[in-house]
């Protein structure tokens, strides 16, 4: 008896280690890092972004494509396909509602500076206000003085 015991018990202590062994490959698979280009990124993530149950992880991918890869989303706003515009313009304004939400002020700044540093590179009207209202979304006191700026030089083309 005493041995079926001592059996059974290293038999459990084999499975219980090849159970936690097989866990910590899965997790080391999991931590790979991204080396796919920011267009790429990009792409990617505007296929995926009407999906009602991804909004969470969309927003963390948006999140880590940094201050230039989201000023490049912007850029890719396009004047003569305004059908294009269409997913842009979700991925965008999600990412200023998600980022405009209580303890996410990193975030916040890194829209704003994304819309800052994009907005001088738009020439349609268009595009130009809808990066305007989603500054007035995330924008702090940086964004005070450019969206001014702007809404001065759209009144004086009317």
């Amino acid at each position: 008896m005493f041995t079926q015991k001592r059996w059974a018990t290293q038999l459990a202590c084999c499975l219980i280690g090849l159970i936690v062994s097989t866990g910590l490959v899965q997790v080391q698979a999991q931590v790979k890092q991204d080396h796919r280009t920011t267009s790429t990124k990009i792409a990617d993530l505007l296929a995926a972004m009407p999906a009602a149950d991804s909004g969470l992880k969309n927003m963390q991918q948006t999140e880590n494509l940094g201050t230039d890869g989201i000023a490049a989303m912007v850029k890719r706003l396009d004047v003569t396909d305004r059908a294009a515009n269409g997913p842009l313009q979700y991925a965008i304004g999600g990412l200023s509602m998600y980022a405009s939400g209580a303890g996410r002020q990193r975030l916040k700044n890194r829209a704003m500076q994304a819309y800052l540093k994009a907005l001088p590179g738009l020439t349609d009207q268009q595009n130009k206000a809808f990066i305007l209202e989603q500054l007035m979304l995330v924008g702090g006191h940086q964004a005070v003085a450019q969206i001014a700026t702007y809404q001065a030089s759209s009144q004086a083309g009317r």
